[in-house]
């Protein structure tokens, strides 16, 4: 193989092992920045530990880990059920459509599920892997 060659397919195996983002990473000036949190916007970090209640105002477990899908949208909020103090607790995933958050009139954030306890604890364990 010719020496051009050669340095064409190596560059072309380096774009391609390339994250995407780094491929095609925007112009700094072309990035919108945002300098306040919107209203209605939550932040992932702020749901954590979250209790969760159902309708009839049962706790039924908290939330414990927000699923981000490829889009960038949340797709499911896992859930810790059982145990005591979070030991022998288990995860659970719901969908993000399941779960309606809001704040009590203590400003508090609040989450709730309308799902029995019994069900959540029959259900199967989330084993996502984390990354």
């Amino acid at each position: 193989m010719r020496l051009t060659t050669l340095l064409a397919l190596a560059a072309a195996s380096i774009t391609m092992a390339l994250p995407a983002n780094a491929q095609s990473a925007a112009p700094a000036d072309s990035v919108k920045f945002v300098g306040t949190q919107m209203p209605g916007e939550v932040r992932a970090s702020n749901l954590s530990g979250v209790v969760v209640k159902n309708k009839a105002g049962d706790v039924v477990g908290d939330i414990n880990d927000v699923v981000f899908g490829s889009n960038g949208q949340v797709s499911v909020f896992i859930i810790g059920v059982g145990g005591v103090l979070g030991v022998g607790e288990k995860n659970v995933a719901v969908p993000f459509a399941a779960v309606t958050l809001g704040t009590d009139q203590d400003k508090k954030r609040t989450a709730t599920l309308d799902v029995a306890k019994a069900a959540l604890e029959a259900a199967p364990a989330y084993s996502g892997e984390r990354t």
